[in-house]
């Protein structure tokens, strides 16, 4: 009895410790939004929240100064994050009117759903731009190819995540409290945790066919 109430003491305090990192990931990320003036702000600290996922994925921990590592990520991921989701932003919004228009002007139901597949698909490859920009050193533009390489090679991972963001919208919707203080991490938490198993598999497939070789 006594070792089942450790193990809920020590699970309990584990839940606690999550949930306020989640709270404090939450107030940096508002941080670096607005010292970005929102608009540069918003990619830059959405990519560091993933990256510090990555570090707890990875080591099982967050580093102990976790505000001036955030901070300085920040700083590193400002550009390139920001180039990246302009892009995809655009790419999107292009997207987005054009489904408006086949549905709505034209009334052409073949295209209006040929670009809704189009869209769709633009919106996962958007959900993979960003892990995979913070685990590989790429050009550009190639980071647009990796992710789209991911999405097509990792179906299971893929509707993971979406569940995992339907999930957490179900929770928000619930509980409500969850959008003051941790909205952000709740839901960048299932999109970086399945795109690294999604990059991890793809890495093994690769090794394994260079050893065979």
């Amino acid at each position: 009895m006594e070792k089942k109430q450790n193990g809920m003491v020590k699970v309990t305090y584990s839940l606690g410790e999550f949930l306020i990192n989640l709270m404090k990931l939450q107030a940096f990320w508002l941080f670096g939004t607005l010292k970005g003036g929102i608009i540069f702000g918003i990619f830059p600290a959405t990519a560091t929240v993933m990256q510090a996922f990555f570090v707890l994925f990875e080591k099982k921990e967050l580093t102990p100064h976790l505000f001036p590592w955030f901070n300085e990520q920040y700083k590193h991921n400002f550009k390139r994050s920001n180039i990246l989701g302009f892009i995809e932003s655009a790419v999107l919004a292009v997207l987005w009117i054009d489904v408006r228009v086949a549905g709505q002007l034209l009334k052409n139901q073949a295209a209006h759903l040929a670009l809704l597949v189009f869209f769709v698909f633009a919106l996962l490859v958007g959900l993979f731009l960003f892990p995979a920009f913070l685990r590989y050193e790429l050009k550009t533009f190639n980071y647009f190819k990796q992710a789209f390489f991911i999405v097509i090679s990792s179906f299971v991972e893929t509707l993971a995540m979406v569940i995992g963001i339907a999930v957490v919208t179900v929770l928000s919707t619930v509980f409500p409290i969850l959008l003051l203080v941790a909205l952000i991490p709740l839901f960048l938490f299932p999109i970086s945790w399945f795109s690294l198993q999604a990059m991890r598999k793809i890495e093994r497939n690769n090794l394994a066919q260079e050893t065979a070789e």
